[in-house]
């Protein structure tokens, strides 16, 4: 019945059929509840008008904005902790943690490491301030204690900086290709090591975008992405900065081998359009963090019909 239920999406059943599926959902919870999981994944798809999505994503971005100068007792208590804990473990009480040889206990003190799971979020506060919105499969490198002249970062991922402006300490962001270099703004940055592609993009303020050889000083509403080689400046577009705040992904006109790279990245698997003509195939749509990539892929075959198996090795092939 699951191929029946796709067939009514994609409105190939006749009346008949209808009533045949939904007399069965009445007696099948598991049927029924598929139905609404692909009910839900298709008007997704078909990227239909959903106010509360904009409305949601603007209100999620705009908490993000905010300075969290009032801190709950419960969130001193768990900073002090935190401190004192790294304190113990500067002076030299390493035996009680079990942390295994001394090289490897040096670099967990001097950095915490911050991964997203498999197609969630993770939003974290630095101790400076600067809130942290990870993109899935993204991860990022923070020492314990900022320099006194320097705020200094790793990622592998995309992320969403709120950066807590200190016109004494710039905040950097060191990726695979550039750095980006801030005092205090919120931009989005998107550098995954195990790919070449590489992209800034600025809300507020002003960054700057660079490495050995090239520099670029980005202005509100600008990109620096590379292309051909090379960075190069482009235009924004908002919706980019409110996924990762609301957690529903929309896009507009992309390929189905630009979205399958996306889907790749977010649920950590290798997707592989096999057919040239297909891969070139354009959509518009949009999708939730909550929704298995199953559910996605099954919704866009009601666009484009092809076909999907998964391998070893986590991979997916579409054809």
């Amino acid at each position: 019945m699951h191929k029946t239920i796709e067939k009514y999406f994609s409105g190939s059943l006749s009346e008949q059929e209808k009533d045949t599926l939904f007399k069965e959902m009445d007696t099948d919870n598991e049927l029924r509840m598929y139905f609404v999981e692909m009910q839900n994944n298709y008007s997704l798809a078909q990227m239909l008008n959903e106010d509360y999505d904009s409305e949601y994503a603007q209100k999620r971005l705009l908490q993000f904005k905010k300075n969290n100068r009032r801190k709950t007792l419960r969130r001193r208590v768990l900073t002090i902790s935190k401190y004192a804990a790294i304190l113990l473990i500067a002076v030299g009480i390493f035996s009680i943690f079990k942390f295994g040889n001394t090289s490897e206990t040096i670099q967990k003190a001097e950095y915490i490491e911050y991964n997203a799971p498999l197609g969630l979020r993770k939003s974290i506060t630095l101790s400076d301030g600067t809130k942290v919105c990870l993109a899935p499969s993204s991860k990022i490198k923070v020492p314990t204690q900022f320099a006194k002249d320097l705020r200094e970062v790793m990622l592998d991922g995309e992320a969403l900086f709120d950066v807590r402006k200190d016109k004494s300490r710039p905040f950097i962001v060191k990726t695979e290709r550039y750095d980006i270099k801030v005092l205090g703004t919120i931009f989005m940055v998107n550098s995954y090591s195990k790919t070449s592609a590489f992209k800034t993009s600025l809300l507020e303020g002003s960054v700057h975008v660079y490495n050995n050889s090239e520099n670029i000083l980005l202005k509100p509403g600008e990109s620096a992405l590379f292309d051909n080689n090379k960075l190069i400046t482009g235009k924004n577009n908002d919706r980019e900065f409110y996924y990762l705040q609301s957690g529903v992904y929309q896009f507009n006109n992309k390929t189905l081998s630009e979205i399958a790279d996306l889907l790749g990245k977010w649920y950590n698997v290798n997707i592989k359009v096999s057919n040239p003509q297909l891969s070139k195939k354009r959509l518009s749509g949009k999708f939730r963090e909550s929704d298995n990539i199953d559910s996605i892929l099954n919704a866009m075959q009601a666009i484009h019909p092809f076909t999907y198996k998964k391998k070893a090795n986590d991979e997916i092939e579409i054809y």
